[in-house]
């Protein structure tokens, strides 16, 4: 066998740029992830960065940025969970320069547009749903006819902030329903915890802070843990003798100190003497004791024999069997009267100060009221929320049909390599048989 070395030719001039293949099926999604298994999860995005990342992130310049659907009972369309020990991260945030950053739908009778739920099981500062604004609402509910926010829970809607919670309605602003606790509950450190127009309570209210209102109706007791202050207090029944058509006003008994006032008729015996015994709480409770007697049906004289000792008194008469009618004035001296001391006059202090209760009455403009700045600074009443936009149906994303590759067409056919210049073609012998 001979050997022979063939050397290399030169290399060939390029070919020609072949046409261009014809163009992929329009529309579909990108990627589309098929799970049947109960419980798995057909794709999973998973974020292991020490912060400011995301599992999942959508962005779309007009359509939707993350779509989720399902059609199961009891499915969820779209979930996000967080599992950190940190305090500000969420299971899902959504954000918007100009928009809505998160918007719920919901067509079915019943059912919730967008629902959060609270599983921890201590403390009192975590939230179903949470919301937090520097100018506006931080949740913000619209609706026709129902609620515009509603939430079961104890308390089943809290609210901090200079406004904590705010509703407008045509019937009813904000409407609290408790089995057990609170209806409404409202706290603010520096506003009022509860605020309307117009106030209706159906039960039982406890009131420990400020309630400011144009007008408060009350179906139930009212509770009031601090100091009730009004210009006037009044009883208001109907009329004992014309109950259907009228009503009947009584003005309270003012006083410069706590005061309270017993009252009552005692005759005295054979000797002119009376005891008139009081409950046992009655020198616990009062101090500075003042008594006045009236004698009733005859000409005759009464006086006090013995003053208050061990919850009684003695009444003696100049003559027997004299009716006498007896009233007795004290001051509170319990805990919270010795701890809170009424006083009298007090002056007025900050934005208060050049401002009157009520100015109209007073001859000067309504602006100068204090309660008109401080609903100025509460922003109140609120201007009317922009409302989201209602969404009848959500696009439905078509199925996914993924293109086939095309296939790059022929090149043309390269003409054999050539022979360098003054190099004769080497002929290849045949084998020797």
């Amino acid at each position: 066998m001979l050997n022979f070395t063939i050397p290399q030719g030169a290399t060939g001039a390029t070919g020609a740029t072949g046409p261009q293949g014809p163009p992929g099926p329009t529309g579909g999604s990108n990627v589309e992830f098929t799970n049947s298994t109960l419980g798995s999860a057909a794709a999973e995005a998973v974020d292991t960065s020490s912060g400011g990342g995301f599992g999942l992130f959508g962005t779309s310049s007009n359509g939707t940025g993350v779509f989720g659907k399902t059609s199961g009972s009891g499915g969820i369309g779209v979930w996000g969970q967080d599992s950190s020990s940190g305090s500000n991260s969420f299971g899902v945030d959504g954000t918007s320069a100009n928009g809505t950053g998160v918007v719920g739908t919901t067509l079915g009778t019943g059912q919730n547009g967008v629902w959060g739920r609270d599983y921890s099981s201590s403390g009192t500062t975590s939230s179903g749903v949470y919301g937090t604004s520097t100018l506006g609402s931080g949740v913000y509910g619209s609706s026709g006819t129902g609620s515009g926010v509603s939430g079961a829970g104890n308390p089943g809607v809290s609210g901090t902030g200079p406004t904590g919670v705010s509703g407008t309605g045509g019937n009813v602003g904000v409407a609290g329903t408790s089995t057990s606790g609170y209806g409404v509950s409202g706290t603010s450190t520096n506003g009022y915890g509860v605020y309307g127009s117009s106030g209706y309570f159906a039960g039982d209210v406890n009131v420990a802070g400020e309630i400011l209102a144009d007008t408060v109706s009350v179906s139930g007791d009212v509770n009031v843990t601090g100091t009730l202050t009004a210009v006037t207090k009044h009883f208001k029944i109907d009329h004992p003798l014309d109950p259907a058509n009228k009503y009947l006003y009584h003005a309270s008994v003012e006083s410069s100190e706590m005061m309270n006032i017993y009252t009552g008729n005692v005759i005295t015996d054979a000797q002119g003497e009376a005891t008139v015994t009081l409950p046992d709480w009655f020198e616990a409770l009062n101090t500075d004791f003042r008594y006045q007697l009236t004698v009733i049906g005859q000409f005759a004289q009464a006086i006090i024999a013995h003053k208050i000792a061990n919850h009684q008194f003695q009444i003696k008469s100049n003559a027997p069997n004299v009716e006498v009618s007896w009233q007795v004035t004290a001051v509170r001296q319990d805990a919270y009267a010795r701890a809170h001391p009424m006083i009298a006059e007090v002056e007025k202090t900050g934005d208060e100060r050049g401002r009157y209760l009520h100015p109209v009455e007073h001859g000067v403009p309504k602006s100068l009221g204090i309660d008109e700045n401080r609903m100025a600074k509460m922003h109140l009443p609120k201007p009317e929320m922009p409302k989201p936009p209602l969404r009848a149906s959500l696009p439905v994303p078509p199925k996914v049909e993924m293109p086939d590759i095309p296939k790059p067409p022929a090149g043309p056919i390269l003409p054999p390599t050539k022979p360098r210049t003054g190099q004769q073609p080497v002929a290849t012998p045949e084998p020797k048989k």
